[in-house]
């Protein structure tokens, strides 16, 4: 896989959720202004209920993206939900090495080219997040990473909370919980041994929280990991202990990670915030969490390391 450098041409996809088209309209001024180009698949298409099309049309733009020699990078759309219909209609043969990013709905993408070809993609904003919310953080850290600038983040204490201080290593796994759970025993989910698990997710209640937590303690997710990275998962009942379980945030995750042998902090600005971290998820990662600040730095995985890496 190479980096993006400008003059690239990003290709957007929607494997999932209808976008507006004037998405596509903001993130071509977006990109251009940056000095990249874009190629929009399946632009026109007819919806397909409240999907971006039907099911084998939206498979068949993906995979049609990979195979452009044109597209350097692919940028989903939007989440939503339908990812998880178009796995069985991707071809068995492998997809070119090239980045993918998205996160929500686009886990199932992400889990099922991880676990069928090996492929690392990248936990990320995507083009309705670039155009629309315009944080200045999400677009510097998806351009450093993506550009092969950016190997590490070091986060402050205000942008993280400790369920278990310590250090871990091993591959990035995850994304959104509640698609996560919804593939287990899939041949979209190969865990591999020493992971550090990424969960996020937003709109649940507690009581669905707990319920996701149990299922993936119970399939075994947690004794494949050596740490655990939670977003800030913005709850319907997060606030307080009035809620559909009767408890607070910290005492269930104290309760599902209280016992972990490994690093465990939870409120990271990725997934559903303002602020979005761009993780490469199936890269090998170093995870050192401390009181003062937690450090995620992974190994080089471009085709050609980037001589204007920065630290942090």
């Amino acid at each position: 896989m190479r980096y993006l450098v400008p003059g690239d041409t990003i290709g957007i996809v929607s494997p999932a959720s209808q976008v507006k088209r004037e998405v596509f309209d903001q993130f071509r001024l977006l990109a251009g202004s940056l000095g990249f180009k874009v190629k929009v698949f399946g632009e026109f298409d007819s919806p397909f209920g409240r999907l971006a099309a039907d099911d084998c049309t939206r498979a068949g733009h993906l995979s049609a993206a990979f195979a452009d020699e044109e597209v350097a990078a692919i940028i989903c759309a939007r989440g939503g939900y339908g990812s998880g219909r178009v796995l069985e209609h991707l071809p068995r043969s492998s997809f070119k090495d090239k980045i993918l990013v998205g996160y929500s709905d686009i886990t199932a993408l992400m889990l099922h080219l991880q676990a069928q070809h090996g492929m690392i993609t990248f936990h990320g904003p995507m083009a309705i997040d670039l155009v629309q919310k315009g944080n200045n953080d999400t677009l510097r850290w998806f351009l450093e990473t993506l550009s092969g600038t950016r190997l590490s983040y070091v986060l402050g204490h205000e942008d993280y909370s400790i369920v278990r201080a310590g250090c871990a290593s091993g591959p990035i796994y995850g994304g959104n919980l509640s698609v996560l759970e919804a593939h287990i025993g899939t041949e979209s989910m190969v865990v591999p041994e020493g992971i550090i698990l990424l969960l996020e997710d937003v709109g649940e209640f507690m009581y669905s929280l707990d319920r996701s937590l149990v299922h993936i303690r119970r399939a075994g997710l947690l004794d494949r990991a050596s740490g655990v990275v939670i977003s800030d998962l913005r709850l319907k009942d997060g606030e307080g202990s009035d809620n559909s379980l009767g408890m607070l945030l910290n005492d269930v995750l104290q309760y599902h990670f209280g016992a972990f042998h490994g690093p465990v902090v939870y409120g990271l600005p990725c997934g559903h915030t303002e602020r979005q971290m761009t993780l490469p998820i199936g890269a090998h990662a170093l995870l050192e969490v401390g009181r003062e600040n937690m450090k995620i730095s992974f190994e080089s995985f471009w085709e050609n390391e980037n001589s204007q890496c920065i630290a942090a």
